[in-house]
């Protein structure tokens, strides 16, 4: 692993690239799989406070690299990106299970981090720099905690949620304007599109990939409101059996 400034581009499913995902799909599998195991109330809560503590620790380390490395930045370091808000939902949903901060990290973590990985934007840090394993592992554990609150957790989305869940994306992203303004930067890629390759490529220029990207965003979420569409579940986080 290396940590300095020097570093090329991620080719984009590259040998480290579908390593990285493939890594992630089984720990993916392997929550699935255990899923019963993990309902059970001792196991499930102290595997989500573990998951909740290295979720927290990767992404302090990515702040520290910030810092050591001179690479700090108001205009692209803050933590305002939707995955960076999910990364803050993934701790507050596993220590809380509140329903609606669940379903927001539902549509924003499985909706933006599997976009994220399967089309990377890393800059010159491909592997095997710390970035590139911060990225990957970060990223990996939105998807997972979105899959530990659906098969332990038992939440169920509801289309209400969706409804909500645009919104609030809608809602953070004129607040995110201003800041851009402020601090030169793209979060939410509201200036300028990503450097690496993306769905956005697909959407034409400034500003009309934006009003693109709303009709994106509301079928991507539509669509992974779609396997609960007909469950007839209130949406409740169940508890976790103590069997």
């Amino acid at each position: 692993m290396t940590f300095g400034l020097e570093g090329k581009p991620l080719d984009l499913y590259s040998a480290p690239h579908i390593a990285a995902i493939s890594l992630i799909l089984a720990f993916c599998a392997a929550l699935i799989l255990c899923r019963k195991k993990l309902q059970k109330e001792a196991v499930g809560y102290r595997f989500a406070a573990i998951l909740a503590v290295i979720i927290s620790f990767q992404q302090i380390l990515l702040y520290v690299w910030y810092t050591c490395s001179g690479e700090w930045s108001i205009s692209w370091t803050l933590p305002i990106q939707l995955c960076d808000m999910s990364i803050f939902l993934c701790v507050l949903v596993l220590t809380t299970k509140n329903k609606y901060l669940s379903e927001l990290l539902y549509f924003w973590g499985l909706g933006g981090a599997t976009q994220a990985l399967l089309t990377p934007d890393i800059g010159n840090y491909s592997f095997p720099h710390f970035v590139f394993y911060q990225f990957f592992a970060g990223h990996g554990l939105i998807v997972l905690t979105c899959l530990f609150i659906i098969f332990v957790n038992r939440f169920r989305p509801t289309l209400k949620s969706v409804i909500r869940t645009f919104i609030i994306t809608n809602l953070y992203a004129a607040v995110i304007i201003p800041v851009n303004a402020l601090t030169g930067g793209n979060y939410l890629f509201l200036r300028y599109k990503p450097q690496s390759g993306s769905i956005m490529e697909l959407l034409g220029p400034w500003p009309w990939y934006i009003l693109w990207l709303e009709a994106v965003a509301i079928i991507v979420f539509l669509l992974l409101y779609l396997p609960f569409a007909f469950t007839g579940s209130s949406g409740k986080p169940a508890s976790i059996s103590s069997g």
